[in-house]
């Protein structure tokens, strides 16, 4: 009887598989801690979290467009609005067409301030 050995590109895919939805499952939570943080008004640790996620590539188009807005809207709390308009202006050439470059030409307006200034 002969032993046949696995496919070892199906095994690789696999393991990439599990390897990005690990880490999407950890971004995501990331995330949705990072956006706790911010409303119960610690935006220095929610700006720590969407840096960290930002540290790496996210897992999707639509992790790091969250991320990039958790990160201005931290800085905006933490009156650092022009920094917050130039991360705005990022979301807004990098993500537009999602719900998060929506958002953030909509806080882009509300800063006096812009990225070039």
């Amino acid at each position: 009887m002969q032993r046949s050995l696995p496919n070892l590109g199906l095994v690789a895919l696999l393991l990439g598989s599990l390897l990005v939805g690990c880490t999407t499952t950890s971004q995501t939570g990331n995330l949705l801690r990072a956006q706790s943080n911010l409303r119960r008004g610690d935006a220095e640790d929610a700006l720590a979290i969407a840096n960290f996620v930002l540290g790496g590539p996210p897992a999707n188009a639509e992790i790091g467009a969250q991320a990039s807005l958790i990160k201005g809207l931290s800085l905006e709390a933490l009156g650092r609005e022009q920094e917050a308009a130039c991360v705005y202006q990022f979301i807004q050439e990098r993500y537009s067409d999602t719900p998060s470059g929506a958002q953030a030409r909509g806080r882009a307006l509300h800063l006096s301030v812009s990225c070039e200034n």
